[in-house]
């Protein structure tokens, strides 16, 4: 039998996406290169990692009116995303 392929994950996971954002704290370039061509910056400094995507769109919220969503999407209404962020455990 031969080894199994590595799957490539269609997107960076929550806890990579961890590490990257734990690595541009603590290293500007890396956040400056993060920020010019995410994918590249992250295969460079991840090149373990097999990933298509950086990111997904998230699912439009359910219980938010349309009507609210064009408002955000038009710059009229403020909103707050929070998708990534880090909490430490352990």
């Amino acid at each position: 039998m031969g080894k199994k392929k590595k799957k490539e994950s269609k997107y960076v996971t929550e806890e990579q996406w961890a590490e990257v954002i734990g690595r541009a704290w603590l290293d500007h370039e890396f956040a400056a290169a993060l920020e010019r061509d995410p994918v590249t910056a992250i295969r460079e400094a991840f090149p373990a990692w097999e990933f298509k995507r950086v990111f997904h769109v998230a699912p439009t919220p359910r219980t938010m009116p349309e009507e609210l969503l064009e408002q955000i999407a038009d710059g009229e209404q403020e909103a707050l995303l929070v998708s990534f962020s880090c909490v430490c455990i352990g």
